[in-house]
């Protein structure tokens, strides 16, 4: 279930990163409400298949997070079209990271 929540949050993001041109606005909250009702029931099951520990989940809530925002801003740098070179995709990564992918509607 814990691969599944991460799944989740990597086409997720990399949904919001491609499609997220502000026509939708419904659609990144509902993104991250599903990614984060995935993650918390794959808690509830890792709490109850075993001995729960606190870091461990901890270091899971990170890496759902981590997956989301990086595959987001990965995604978002390839829209409306792919960078055309290593430093703009850099830059739109950054930019994305730090502002959001909602941030490049005005390219």
């Amino acid at each position: 279930m814990r691969l599944v929540a991460v799944l989740a949050a990597v086409l997720g993001g990399a949904f919001v990163g491609l499609f997220s041109c502000g026509a939708y606005a419904w659609q990144k909250p509902l993104v991250i409400l599903v990614v984060a009702v995935i993650a918390l029931v794959a808690l509830i099951v890792r709490s109850r298949a075993g001995p729960f520990t606190l870091w461990r989940s901890r270091a899971f809530v990170a890496l759902v997070l981590l997956s989301y925002f990086l595959s987001e801003a990965i995604a978002a740098s390839f829209y409306p079209a792919a960078p055309a070179s290593w430093s703009q995709f850099w830059q739109s990564f950054v930019s994305t990271l730090a502002h959001g992918a909602n941030h490049l509607t005005n390219r």
